[in-house]
């Protein structure tokens, strides 16, 4: 598992890694077994744990194929550490999917203030208002360019070392390989 999900490896590589590291050489096919299995005994224990929130929430969409029809991948992700926050799998790219994964993240934080960066695509800006007008709650939310900018002002006053652009998007690239790397389980365990 640490093969195939934690570093995101393709069936056929996961399947070259353990023949190497370890010496055996399951199937393509028991390797996905293995990750289905998994992923349908840890679902109901997720939603249980203590997620590390920094306070920094980037939000996304992503459009893929489920059982032959195409789909969209709501994903909230925390900003500084990388972890999934909620998701929410939707058939259209509107305001209710906006919504209910802006109504996860709301739960997930119970009370606690957070920023919300995302693409400020309409459907966000509309998630956010209904927040403020139906859940009580003030949503900071910050369009992703004016972020990074954010980050890298503040990193060239408290780190003069870290002035490079590619440092100050590494954490917006891990978030980006975590999702790529986890959509395949978290699709399984929204099956």
């Amino acid at each position: 598992m640490d093969f195939y999900v934690g570093l995101g490896l393709s069936l056929r590589q996961t399947k070259r890694a353990l023949k190497l590291a370890y010496n055996v050489s399951p199937s393509a096919q028991t390797i996905q077994n293995w990750t289905v299995s998994l992923a349908h005994r840890l679902g109901p224990k997720i939603k249980d744990l203590d997620l590390p929130l920094s306070g920094i929430v980037a939000v996304d969409e992503t459009y893929i194929k489920v059982k032959g029809s195409w789909h969209y991948l709501f994903t909230a992700i925390d900003g500084k550490n990388g972890c999934i926050i909620a998701q929410h799998l939707s058939k259209h790219r509107d305001a209710k999917g906006a919504i209910t994964i802006l109504k996860r993240i709301i739960d997930q934080y119970q009370g606690q203030d957070f920023v919300l960066v995302s693409d400020m695509a309409p459907i966000y800006r509309a998630a956010v208002h209904a927040a403020k007008a139906f859940l009580k709650t003030d949503v900071d939310h910050n369009r992703l360019k004016d972020f990074l900018l954010m980050m890298i002002i503040q990193m060239r006053f408290t780190d003069p070392i870290k002035t490079s652009l590619s440092v100050s998007l590494a954490p917006i690239k891990l978030i980006t390989s975590v999702i790529k790397a986890l959509v395949p389980l978290m699709v399984l365990l929204l099956i």
